[in-house]
C-alpha cells in the first residue's frame, strides 16, 4: 500500500512582519508608534502531517512554509516604507538622523495624529497580509499532504509567477515617475530664472512633481520588483525540484543562470533601486533649498539620460520574460502529453 511509509512529521514554522524588511527587524521609525507592536503577531505555521519521510524532511517543509509566505512579506515591506514616508511628511524638518522615540513622547497634537495613522495603516496592512499568508501556506500544505505530484506543483508555481508578471503595466513603471522628476527639475530652473520668483511657490510645485513620481514608483515600480524576486525564486524552486518534469526543471534553470534573462531580471530591480535613489536626490534637492537654477538644469539632463537607460532595461526585461512564459508553456505542453 502507497501510504504503508507515510509517517506524522510535525511542521512548525514562525514567519515574522520582518521576514523581509531590510535587516529582518522592524525599521527604526517604529519607534514612535511602540503600540504598533501588539498588532503584528507573526503567522504560526504548526500542523502534523502524514508524508513519506523519504521524500519530505521537516526543514524543507518548514523553509517551504516561509517561501509560500515570501512574496508577500516582500509587499509589506514596500508598504512600511510607503507609511514611513508619508509619516515623515507629517512632522516637522529635523537636521541629520530623526529621534524616533521622541515623537511617541511628543504631545504636540499633529505628531499625535501623525503617529496615530501610522500606526492604524502598519496594522491594517498586516492584518490582510497576514490572512493572505495563512490561507496560502495552509493550502500549500495541504496539496503537499494530498500528494498532487510535483509537475502540478511546479506548473502552479510558474504560472502564478508568470501571472503576477503579466498583470503588471511595465511600460510605465519607469516613464511616468521619471518624467514627474525631470519637470520638477526644469520647471524649477524655468520658474526660478525669472525676475522677482516666488521660491516658496516654485519649490512647492516641484515637490508636488517629486511625490507624484514616489507614488508611482511605490505603486508600479517597486511591485514590479517584488514580482521580479518571485518569479527568480519560483524558477529556483522548479530548478531543483528532482520530482518534476525535465522540462519544467529546464525553464527553472533559464530563469536563474540564463545570461540574458537572468541579466534583465537583475537589471530590472536594479533599475528600481536606481529610481527610488532618483526620487530622494529630488526630494533632497528641494527640501534643503540651496539649489540654483542651474543645478536643477544639470539635475535634469542627467534625469533624461537616466530616464532613457531605465526604460530600456524594462523593455528588455519584458522582452526576456515572454521568452519565458513561451518556454513554460511549451514544457507544460510536454507535461501534458
Amino acid at each position: 500500500m502507497p501510504d504503508d511509509h507515510k509517517k506524522p512529521i510535525q511542521v512548525k514554522k514562525m514567519i515574522s512582519p520582518f521576514g523581509e524588511v531590510k535587516g529582518k527587524k522592524a525599521p527604526p521609525w517604529f519607534d514612535a508608534i511602540p503600540g504598533v507592536y501588539r498588532y503584528l503577531a507573526p503567522v504560526m505555521v504548526d500542523r502534523k502531517l502524514m508524508l513519506d519521510p523519504r521524500k519530505w524532511k521537516k526543514k524543507d517543509l518548514e523553509d517551504g512554509s516561509y517561501a509560500v509566505a515570501k512574496y508577500e512579506l516582500a509587499l509589506f515591506a514596500t508598504q512600511l516604507s510607503q507609511i514611513e514616508k508619508a509619516f515623515t511628511k507629517e512632522l516637522p524638518p529635523v537636521k541629520g538622523k530623526r529621534d524616533w522615540g521622541s515623537i511617541a513622547k511628543s504631545k504636540a497634537p499633529k505628531d499625535k495624529s501623525a503617529a496615530k495613522t501610522a500606526e492604524d495603516s502598519v496594522k491594517k496592512c498586516w492584518d490582510k497580509i497576514a490572512k493572505k499568508i495563512d490561507d496560502k501556506v495552509s493550502l500549500a500544505l495541504d496539496e503537499v499532504e494530498a500528494d498532487k505530484g510535483d509537475n502540478k506543483k511546479a506548473l502552479a508555481a510558474g504560472k502564478e509567477a508568470l501571472k503576477k508578471f503579466g498583470n503588471l503595466d511595465t511600460s510605465k513603471m519607469f516613464t511616468s515617475p521619471m518624467d514627474d522628476l525631470q519637470k520638477s527639475m526644469t520647471d524649477f530652473a524655468s520658474g526660478m530664472g525669472k525676475s522677482n520668483p516666488d521660491q516658496e511657490k516654485i519649490t512647492a510645485a516641484s515637490q508636488k512633481l517629486v511625490a507624484s513620481a514616489s507614488s508611482e514608483c511605490a505603486s508600479t515600480a517597486k511591485q514590479v520588483q517584488n514580482v521580479v524576486k518571485y518569479l527568480k525564486d519560483a524558477g529556483k524552486k522548479m530548478e531543483k525540484d528532482e520530482g518534476a518534469n525535465a522540462a519544467l526543471r529546464a525553464v527553472g534553470k533559464t530563469i536563474t543562470s540564463d545570461s540574458k534573462i537572468a541579466g534583465a531580471l537583475d537589471a530590472l530591480e536594479d533599475g528600481v533601486d536606481k529610481l527610488e535613489d532618483a526620487i530622494s536626490d529630488a526630494e533632497d534637492f528641494f527640501k534643503k533649498g540651496a539649489g540654483t537654477p542651474g543645478d536643477a538644469t544639470s539635475k535634469a539632463g542627467k534625469l533624461k539620460d537616466l530616464s532613457s537607460k531605465l526604460v530600456k532595461t524594462g523593455k528588455t526585461a519584458t522582452e526576456q520574460v515572454r521568452i519565458v512564459a513561451k518556454k513554460f508553456s511549451d514544457a507544460e505542453k510536454e507535461v501534458k502529453k
